[in-house]
């Protein structure tokens, strides 16, 4: 049995406040014997000194607006916190995204999945530009990068093969977006970059 952390995300709020969001599970030979959950550790809330459980703020995954399954990305995007949600086991239940909104100190329970926006329901990389535009990976080969508008409140094309995007899956937490480039690492074709913004 080993606990394994399998995301970091270090969030400072618009009053200088600092919160570090991880997820993380109990793996027990290849597979998750407690699935990874989404965590958070906040400033010293109680006052004693020292950041601990006190401190600490844990989410289930498939409960209060985290779809079911193993949360392995995270990223900010026009206040909300995104948690990339992959399915459960190979070929279970669950998976999308969940966001947690910054404004209201709460999770939306419309979870993104398949059924509403998604290519598909095993999301394991998100990606944020300048234009508020949050970029969403998959494991599954061929399922490209789906993209939400936020500013707009609406999905773009995805981003497929045809814009330079390979069709091999992405890897876990594996999409970063800096200065116009989005960069996605693949499980077996190395990375695709490609110039977006939007």
């Amino acid at each position: 049995v080993d606990d394994e952390i399998l995301d970091f995300y270090n969030y400072t709020d618009g009053n200088g406040d600092s919160q570090l969001w991880y997820s993380a599970g109990v793996r027990q030979g290849g597979t998750f014997s407690i699935p990874p959950s989404v965590n958070r550790i906040t400033d010293d809330r109680d006052g004693d000194g020292i950041v601990n459980g006190s401190d600490h703020d844990h989410w289930e995954t498939g409960t209060t607006g985290l779809p079911a399954g193993d949360a392995w990305s995270m990223e900010v995007c026009s206040g909300e916190m995104h948690i990339a949600i992959r399915w459960s086991g190979s070929f279970g239940g669950g998976g999308g995204v969940g966001r947690y909104d910054f404004a209201t100190g709460f999770w939306d329970f419309n979870e993104w999945t398949i059924n509403n926006g998604l290519g598909d329901d095993d999301v394991v990389a998100l990606a944020c530009d300048d234009q508020e535009v949050i970029y969403i990976g998959y494991e599954g080969n061929g399922e490209g990068i789906s993209r939400y508008d936020h500013a707009n409140d609406l999905w773009l094309s995805a981003l497929d093969n045809g814009d330079g995007i390979s069709e091999s899956a992405v890897w876990y937490d594996g999409m970063d977006w800096l200065d116009g480039v989005l960069v996605a690492g693949h499980y077996s074709a190395g990375f695709s970059t490609i110039d977006a913004s939007g």
